[in-house]
């Protein structure tokens, strides 16, 4: 549903930026379809199939404590924050 949300919005971009002025339905009499609907149709059929990018795994528990250490040792938070943060990274399941 996301997908043909997407080639919706990309039809009414191109036919409402003039690059296109007609569609498949005025060229092969495709009688109770509105334009709208056949550019869908069309960009739906001409798309590519496209992959969802791969989701960024997480830093692990031990990353982000390695890089609070690293704030706290360079002065970038107070040792209150640090060890607040830390308390709180360490209580995570």
């Amino acid at each position: 549903m996301k997908n043909f949300k997407l080639l919706a919005v990309m039809a009414v971009a191109v036919i409402g930026a003039g690059l296109l002025t007609s569609c498949a339905c005025h060229k092969t009499a495709k009688k109770g379809m509105s334009c709208m609907e056949c550019m869908t149709a069309m960009a739906a059929t001409n798309a590519p199939a496209v992959a969802p990018a791969p989701m960024a795994a997480s830093p692990t528990k031990e990353q982000r404590l390695a890089v609070l250490l690293s704030q706290y040792e360079t002065n970038a938070i107070s040792p209150a924050a640090y060890h607040t943060q830390r308390a709180e990274i360490i209580a995570e399941p």
